[in-house]
């Protein structure tokens, strides 16, 4: 019986060791926390948003006095806080305490506040009239006349074409596109496409008619072309002299 009242003695022994160390920790993050409300001043929920609102119109501010023929909108931000979140009996509100980068402090003990920013422009953004956006067509793939018909059926313009020699696709195919697919500009805009052309290059083909064999040949020597295959027929022109070829003048090869 004395060995067992010994064994109980010591474990209560330790676990009021534990529990005072406990209280101990408890006073320790109640005077760090109380440190933190004095050191911080609090901020208002409403304040709290309104300045993400203010940063999401400044950003939008940025993007529209650049000098670019294409408008963006800066649409919504996504917010995720850390904060301790305190309530005020006397003024009915919730304010934030938000911790600094060198506090070091358990994220179990603050609280996470996510909210969604979302810019509906007024009447005019940094003294410009606000434009009605339309979402940029994916053009990206598309042969070219579809692509400019794409563009025009959207809203927008057709900017300037240019044409890059690549073998990887298909001639008269989109290979990119400014402004970007799916991005925001504004009515009227233009949309720049780049198309792909062969890398092989073509020839016209001369005119050979009424040429003699012999000119034919050099002519077409001259261009890296090869003459094909030569049939004679009856004719008032002199003899060896070309009365027509099987590829007309103009066209390319």
């Amino acid at each position: 019986m004395v060995g067992m009242a010994e064994n109980y003695r010591v474990k209560y022994e330790s676990l009021h060791r534990d529990f005072i160390a406990k209280e101990a920790e408890i006073g320790e993050l109640k005077t760090h926390v109380k440190r933190l409300q004095l050191e911080r001043s609090k901020i208002p929920s409403d304040r709290l948003v309104s300045s993400f609102g203010d940063a999401l119109e400044k950003m939008q501010v940025a993007l529209t006095e650049k000098s670019t023929r294409v408008k963006y909108l800066v649409s919504d931000m996504d917010v995720e806080l850390r904060a301790n979140v305190a309530f005020d009996d006397d003024k009915n509100e919730i304010s934030y305490q938000l911790p600094k980068l060198d506090d070091s402090l358990p994220p179990e003990n603050l609280s996470t506040i996510r909210f969604k920013i979302k810019m509906l422009p007024g009447e005019e953004v940094s003294g410009e009239e606000v434009f009605d956006y339309d979402e940029v067509p994916n053009l990206l793939g598309l042969m070219q006349d579809y692509a400019k018909y794409q563009i025009t059926s959207k809203r927008f313009t057709v900017g300037e074409i240019s044409y890059e020699g690549t073998d990887r696709v298909e001639p008269g195919i989109v290979l990119s596109q400014i402004p970007s697919p799916f991005s925001l500009a504004s009515p009227g805009s233009p949309v720049d496409i780049t198309v792909a052309e062969s890398t092989v290059k073509l020839t016209k083909v001369p005119n050979l008619i009424g040429l003699s064999l012999e000119e034919a040949e050099e002519v077409l020597k001259s261009i890296n072309l090869k003459k094909g295959k030569v049939t004679k027929r009856k004719s008032e022109s002199p003899p060896n002299t070309v009365i027509s070829q099987s590829i007309k003048a103009d066209e390319e090869v």
